[in-house]
């Protein structure tokens, strides 16, 4: 099978897995808030941005994976590939028990100041980083080592499973229960990708390797801290300054955002194996070109459709499920913008890390910490309440894309013609904002299930053509049919 015809149906079955297991989880978490509330909601929140930051332990082992792994498996050195996978998950293994103990300390030292709920939501997730640590490694591997079937399997299988235990547990003892699904979850994953893979896990590992993943993956897993901080500063600040209350109401706008670029982060899951093994056989960075051009051309028409279904029928699924949560819609509409930014830079981002110039990327975060925390600040402190921070975000969002497009620009010379290759992604961008802005003011009906039915109709219409070009040159469509409905072999 050719090269190009193997990553469109790599991408078209894992980003499918990957939208039903958003799917999924979208209900469960729709199910989540209707028993807990925003308090509860916001306390779990708050333990989910220490569980972000709880990944960036392995000292940035984990971040070399995705990289490391398909170059050496480029270059034919199969041996070498393997090491680092045992060495890795040797080495997480660790690294997840000392973490969970500094997490208990500091509970302990800190129970007469906090909340009693965030007490012992701190104590389970002390447990929880150990299994979403070797959870998130095993998916990383099998990602690294193109087994993205397997993986697919087991993200749409979590998230049943997930909804069934969220849905019972979460019901019957709150958000107590609801950690404690989190527990089983983790647990399921783990299990059955070891039921189907085999892994070994060993407190020893070779030292020098390590040192040597250490060196490389440093930069990245600072560049992925760092990026989680402007990522999460929103939800930092509004904690700070407005509340748990409103934090659970913002929820619903980050919700909302994480399955709309669900779809663009799944695509990058998928193609960056491919693209470090395609540098691993030639190191010519040129040749990585079209993964750019193709990129764009992909993301550019498929997330102003996520983006606009976003816009207009998440909003009257609040109003019919979670009326508390309704005043979270504005600032989730504010936020969806942001990921058609976060879409189109990520191709970029990863070229850079790819050719080995991630160094290019620290003043980049450098800026968008500083311009996140001054619009968040401003945001927060002039009364434009979680709408202006959602703003912010999106501006972050818009800010990252330009600057890593110029960089990116810069290490190929002239062969994206910057100025004008840059100015008609931000036209498509301006034309997505325009024609939600005019079909939110313009169509109106008394019924609201009626209007949102005809606005995600025109607004999908709009982009019509360019979903059939789209599919014409990549036979998306056929790709996940075949998927679904693999052809069956005619007998002799």
């Amino acid at each position: 099978m050719p090269e190009n015809k193997a990553i469109v149906h790599q991408v078209s079955w894992y980003a499918g897995a990957y939208a039903a297991t958003q799917l999924v989880t979208v209900l469960a978490a729709i199910l989540t808030r209707r028993f807990l509330g925003p308090v509860q909601v916001g306390v779990w929140a708050l333990i989910q941005v220490i569980l972000s930051y709880a990944e960036y332990s392995t000292l940035g082992v984990a971040n070399a994976i995705p990289r490391e792994i398909p170059f050496y498996v480029g270059k034919g050195q199969i041996e070498k590939a393997a090491s680092i996978k045992q060495n890795v998950l040797n080495f997480t293994f660790l690294m997840s028990f000392l973490l969970a103990a500094g997490i208990v300390v500091f509970a302990f030292s800190r129970k007469g100041h906090m909340n009693p709920e965030l007490f012992y939501g701190l104590m389970i997730a002390s447990g929880l980083v150990i299994l979403q640590q070797m959870n998130n490694v095993l998916i990383m591997l099998l990602r690294a080592f193109k087994k993205f079937t397997i993986a697919g399997n087991q993200m749409f299988l979590s998230a049943i499973v997930n909804a069934l235990l969220v849905a019972f547990l979460s019901y019957r003892f709150r958000l107590y229960g609801f950690m404690w699904a989190m527990y089983l979850s983790f647990a399921f994953n783990i299990i059955y990708i070891l039921c189907h893979e085999k892994f070994v896990f060993r407190f020893k590992f070779n030292v020098q390797l390590i040192r040597g993943l250490i060196t490389y993956g440093f930069s990245l897993m600072i560049l992925a801290l760092l990026g989680t901080f402007v990522q999460t500063i929103d939800r930092i600040m509004i904690t700070k300054f407005l509340g748990l209350e409103m934090l659970g109401i913002y929820s619903i706008a980050v919700m909302t955002n994480g399955f709309v670029f669900s779809f663009p982060n799944s695509v990058g899951v998928v193609l960056l194996p491919n693209v470090s093994e395609k540098f691993g056989k030639s190191e010519n960075r040129h040749d990585l070109i079209n993964y750019l051009v193709e990129s764009d051309n992909v993301f550019c028409v498929l997330m102003p459709v996520l983006i606009g279904f976003a816009w207009f029928l998440v909003p009257a699924l609040i109003n019919w499920v979670l009326p508390k949560f309704s005043h979270g819609i504005p600032a989730l509409k504010m936020l969806v913008l942001g990921s058609f930014f976060m879409a189109v830079s990520q191709a970029y981002g990863n070229f850079i890390i790819v050719i080995r110039k991630q160094m290019w990327i620290f003043p980049v975060v450098i800026v968008l910490m500083l311009a996140a925390l001054g619009l968040n600040y401003l945001a927060v402190t002039k009364g434009f309440g979680i709408v202006g921070v959602a703003v912010a975000q999106s501006i972050v969002a818009g800010l990252n894309f330009s600057l890593i497009f110029f960089i990116t620009h810069f290490h190929l010379g002239a062969a994206l013609q910057k100025s004008s290759y840059y100015a008609g992604i931000l036209l498509k961008f301006v034309i997505m904002l325009a024609s939600l802005l005019a079909i939110d003011r313009y169509v109106r009906f008394s019924n609201s299930w009626i209007q949102t039915v005809v606005q995600c109709v025109l607004f999908l219409i709009i982009y019509t053509v360019p979903l059939m070009r789209l599919d014409r040159k990549y036979h998306l469509v056929k790709a996940i049919r075949n998927k679904l409905m693999p052809a069956k072999p005619l007998k002799p």
